[in-house]
């Protein structure tokens, strides 16, 4: 099972150094958050142990965001021992899984 986090601009980029992180940007005002968030829940309960899946509100965290150019939301992006390896809107719950598998 994955762990969820809420993760800030004070801890991020120790969260993203090591290991498979999938970063959530969202925003509680934001109805796709809303959808993808729950469908993150799922994936924490099938996706390997060592997966990180972390969440950053935007609206709280406007460094960070700004530092990876968010525009859109969500934004999912897959880092890899800190480095950025793809970015996503919405995906399926299949397709999540196999970003955290890889």
């Amino acid at each position: 099972m994955a762990m969820i986090r809420d993760i800030n601009e004070k801890d991020f980029a120790e969260i993203v150094a090591s290991g498979t992180v999938l970063v959530d940007f969202w925003a509680p005002w934001c109805s796709y958050c809303k959808v993808i968030g729950a469908v993150l829940e799922q994936c924490a309960v099938s996706a390997p142990a060592e997966a990180v899946i972390a969440k950053v509100n935007v609206d709280d965290n406007t460094e960070v965001s700004a530092k990876y150019g968010i525009t859109t939301l969500p934004t999912l992006i897959l880092f890899k021992d800190g480095v950025e390896i793809s970015r996503h809107g919405m995906l399926k719950k299949a397709e999540i899984l196999t970003l955290l598998d890889s």
